[in-house]
């Protein structure tokens, strides 16, 4: 299951990465765009791209920021986390589901490195978060 960037582009050996997908049986891909490992899919479902879904992100300095929708959803495409949540209940595995911020204060109250930031308290350039050690499963 492929989802978002191009791995063919994006990593440091392609040709790796070409002949690991040629061996196996059924590759999904979950793509906004069209990139150049599509070609490899058994299936391409469509994603939205940002633009299209609310949704936070941190970048390299720890900065959780907030993105709102600016267009709605075009044709049938549906966000990814849907897409997964719905996946997992066919294979009777628990996904959690919901808006970008529950989904995002589920996440931060799970895990420590979010110290507990609410989606709410993400302020309109971002919040830094320092980071704690990671969860660890138990």
């Amino acid at each position: 299951y492929l989802l978002g960037p191009d791995l063919l582009t994006d990593h440091p050996d392609p040709e790796r990465v070409r002949s690991a997908l040629s061996r196996v049986e059924f590759v999904v891909m979950h793509s906004a765009y069209q990139v150049e490992n599509m070609s490899l899919a058994s299936v391409v479902l469509p994603d939205l791209p940002h633009i299209e879904i609310d949704g936070t992100f941190v970048n390299f300095e720890g900065r959780v920021q907030r993105f709102e929708r600016a267009y709605p959803p075009t044709m049938r495409a549906r966000a990814a986390a849907v897409v997964l949540a719905e996946l997992a209940w066919e294979r009777r595995v628990s996904l959690p589901r919901g808006t970008a911020a529950e989904l995002f204060n589920e996440m931060s109250s799970a895990e420590a490195a979010f110290g507990g930031l609410t989606f709410d308290q993400i302020e309109r350039f971002g919040t830094v978060v320092t980071a704690a050690e990671p969860a660890t499963a138990s």
